[in-house]
């Protein structure tokens, strides 16, 4: 098992990432998501700081090699295809966090979570390396993508209701 949690401590208040745990591990947050939707939060993920084309892989398996724990000491995201790289970046941390497949070191003074996640069969599917706090930064991006989304519905329901106003008064 991984020392996650007892690093984490060391590091922060739980209480400050007690929602984002509570969010991380909420299997319905990605409910009534559109593929535009997911879309939206994965270039916002893609635009933070230090995430570039050279070490950010999203490909099939033959296509990827993992480096070994610890190995690769720069920002680096590599991961097999999946349900959409949004959703699969949170998923890969997610599942990393709760199967003991995750640790934190700090390089240069910034702590960072290193993430190796494998599916079923105990193939590798996914190593992540860069700052513990991109995982606050992701939740950001996330909590925005959500409002947008909920503020499409309010405004989709208002113009269908508008809508259903002025076909009763031409009935009328």
């Amino acid at each position: 098992m991984s020392d996650f949690f007892k690093k984490l401590s060391e590091l922060n208040d739980y209480n400050e990432w007690a929602t984002i745990f509570d969010w991380l591990f909420d299997d319905k947050k990605f409910k009534y998501w559109t593929s535009g939707y997911v879309g939206s939060l994965t270039k916002k993920i893609k635009r933070l700081q230090g995430i570039g084309n050279n070490n950010y892989t999203y490909d099939t398996y033959s296509n990827i090699e993992f480096p070994s724990i610890n190995e690769s000491k720069t920002l680096e995201i590599l991961m097999v295809k999946g349900n959409g790289e949004g959703k699969d970046i949170i998923r890969h941390v997610r599942n990393s966090i709760a199967h003991g497949n995750a640790s934190i070191s700090k390089l240069n003074g910034t702590p960072y979570i290193e993430i190796i996640d494998k599916n079923k069969n105990g193939m590798q599917t996914a190593y992540i390396f860069f700052p513990l706090e991109y995982i606050e930064k992701i939740y950001e991006l996330y909590k925005d993508v959500e409002k947008s989304k909920n503020n499409q519905i309010k405004k989709d329901r208002k113009i269908k209701k508008s809508r259903n106003i002025k076909a009763l008064s031409y009935s009328a």
